[in-house]
């Protein structure tokens, strides 16, 4: 005899995902799980409304939210932006306020103020630190003003802060605030530098002149053959070489 049992309680497996999904979420397509619709934030296992204060507007499917333009979020709220003289809105939220100052202008106090560029200088981009200009090509910052750059005969001019602003041309050697010719002597030749002179090999740098190197016994000249070194085994004894 053929038994047929009837099983009536049975759930499908597609309504028991459902009953797991709680009011305003859906289930995930792929993977486990369910997520809130937007305006819905997940909160123990429930799905709860968004609440956005004045000015704000969702910004993500999982309850985030910013505050509109104009306005900054200040503990919970979005706060309005008070823009000051000769400033504007700014997306960088720099210091929670939320404006930059006008170009020509330096964030100060709260406000802005204007920047005074001396004559013979141009404003710069970085009003943040220093002075907010710099001086003109030809001019260096002395306190609030740009004074010129004295350059000597046979010198020009260099970019850089330090110094006189200003070095020799090849050849020359600065002395005091002048350049004076570099003298080379024989049996030397002019530095890569250009602001001195260097000894041939085989000869001392003396003063300035140029001095042969008389090699005592069992020395020969170093690498830099301007100075003499000991051959091996002998190591240097005053101005002479003795064995180890």
């Amino acid at each position: 005899m053929l038994i047929v049992i009837l099983c009536t309680g049975a759930v499908s497996p597609t309504s028991a995902t459902e009953s797991l999904v709680p009011e305003n979420a859906y289930e995930k397509r792929f993977g486990n799980g369910w997520a809130c619709l937007r305006g819905f934030k997940a909160v123990n296992d429930q799905c709860v409304p968004v609440v956005l204060p004045e000015n704000a507007y969702l910004e993500g499917s999982d309850g985030r939210w910013k505050c509109r333009r104009g306005f900054i979020e200040n503990e919970g709220q979005c706060t309005k932006i008070v823009v000051p003289e000769n400033a504007f809105l700014s997306e960088e939220i720099r210091l929670g306020r939320g404006w930059k100052c006008e170009r020509g202008y330096r964030d100060s106090g709260g406000g802005c103020q204007k920047i005074s560029v001396p004559e013979n200088a141009f404003m710069t981009d970085n009003t943040a630190y220093g002075k907010g200009w710099e001086c003109e090509r030809g001019f260096r910052a002395s306190d609030d003003t740009c004074i010129r750059i004295d350059v000597p005969a046979n010198g020009y001019l260099t970019n850089s802060q330090f110094g006189p602003g200003w070095v020799c041309e090849r050849g020359f050697a600065a002395d005091g605030n002048r350049c004076e010719p570099v003298t080379v002597p024989e049996n030397g030749y002019l530095s890569d530098k250009g602001n001195d002179f260097k000894c041939e090999r085989g000869y001392a740098k003396v003063s300035k002149t140029c001095e042969l190197i008389v090699l005592p016994a069992n020395t020969q000249l170093d690498y830099s053959g301007n100075n003499w070194e000991c051959s091996e085994p002998y190591i240097r004894d005053r101005a002479g070489c003795v064995l180890r």
